[in-house]
């Protein structure tokens, strides 16, 4: 994997909540658990894209069931 460095603002009581999270979850630094927590987040992203395309189609079908 090729990792490039981003950089952002946080407020200091969030990134002390990240370290402390990391280090308690067994993270090797607070890169990873943001790193893991994203991913989790756009797989999440396109798990409701799914759904809703799959409900649209079975809208279209007219399978659609509430």
């Amino acid at each position: 994997m090729n990792l490039r460095v981003v950089t952002f603002k946080l407020p200091e009581e969030f990134l002390q909540k990240i370290d402390e999270v990391a280090k308690d979850s067994g993270f090797e630094s607070r890169s990873d658990l943001i790193r893991k927590a994203l991913e989790e987040y756009l797989k999440g992203l396109n798990r409701q894209a799914d759904e809703r395309s799959m409900e649209e189609q079975s809208k279209e079908l007219g399978v659609y069931e509430q």
